[in-house]
């Protein structure tokens, strides 16, 4: 089988080659990358050095001809979509390039993949397309639930889903969809809030949170989160969405103080900016569809949440 990992120089895309790359000693990764800002080339280049099923292609999601070279050498089976703008704070100056990325970019890709009779096309969103749960609702978003993405980078996310499921329903493409809440782990760029945390700690700088800090996130680890995306690629219904949780729910104020606790640090460090002008109060997803497919995942307490954020930190001081 041959996979073809979009992104795969990034965060979440090369902890996925990195661990299912080891689970599937017998097939072939492509790892197809622009290598932009955010994305980890030594590390890519390591793990490459280290196994010989990974084949790297630059390349960018937006350039037909890049994509269709990649489509053309290789016979594509798995198409997971991990490559996108992400970072929401940059989404509000740089619109244009967040749509060009995130919507024009899937649909070359769903072009070829349609074309090459792909067997299955997994799309990798977020929980933000549900757009805000209020702080005090205990609600958690179910898959049917209504959409109103409150950012540009959420919308240009919901508007790739609108292309993924179109492609499903209109040329027979075999699609799966997961919307994952926040993820942590090695090869984050430092421009995120765990890793600039522990950064910006270990620096002795200050750790500016938005308005009161009391914005609630959910919170994953990307292994935990990629297994998902694994279990859901090889068993997922055709057409479907899931969401991919943790069960714990922490505001921004209480994670930096965890973090700053681990590094024995002070909580002087932390300061509050003004807020930015649309900022989502709580994100909570349900992932009991996901659980109803086989997939189990121990939900989160906040001991558990600790150790896996020592275990992260001991990688970034190392």
């Amino acid at each position: 089988m041959n996979y073809l990992i979009t992104g795969g120089a990034g965060f979440i895309g090369l902890n996925y080659l990195e661990k299912i790359s080891l689970k599937y000693l017998n097939d072939n990764f492509i790892c197809f990358d622009n290598l932009s800002y955010a994305s980890n080339e030594k590390e890519l280049r390591n793990l490459i050095n280290q196994r010989n099923n990974i084949i790297f292609i630059k390349g960018d999601i937006t350039n037909f001809n890049d994509v269709e070279n990649v489509f053309k050498n290789y016979l594509i089976d798995y198409v997971i979509h991990f490559a996108s703008e992400t970072h929401v704070d940059r989404s509000f100056y740089l619109k244009d390039l967040f749509y060009k990325t995130n919507v024009e970019g899937t649909k070359i890709l769903l072009d070829f993949a349609s074309k090459y009779n792909v067997k299955r096309f997994h799309y990798v969103s977020t929980d933000e397309v549900y757009g805000m749960n209020e702080l005090e609702d205990n609600k958690l978003f179910k898959e049917e639930d209504n959409l109103n993405p409150t950012n540009p980078y959420a919308k240009s996310k919901l508007d790739a889903e609108i292309l993924v499921k179109k492609y499903h329903q209109e040329k027979n493409l075999n699609i799966t969809i997961s919307r994952s809440c926040n993820n942590f782990g090695k090869y984050q760029n430092d421009e995120k809030l765990i890793p600039l945390i522990i950064k910006n700690a270990l620096d002795n700088k200050p750790i500016y949170l938005y308005g009161n800090g009391l914005n609630k996130r959910e919170w994953i680890s990307v292994d935990d989160n990629n297994n998902a995306i694994d279990y859901i690629l090889h068993n997922g219904i055709n057409g479907e969405i899931y969401n991919i949780s943790s069960g714990i729910e922490i505001d921004n104020l209480s994670i930096t103080k965890i973090i700053l606790n681990i590094l024995n640090k002070d909580n002087s460090l932390i300061q509050f900016t003004n807020d930015r002008i649309i900022h989502d109060k709580r994100y909570g997803i349900d992932n009991s569809k996901l659980e109803k497919l086989g997939f189990k995942l121990k939900k989160y307490d906040k001991n558990k949440l600790i150790n896996l954020l020592k275990i992260y930190i001991d990688t970034k001081i190392k």
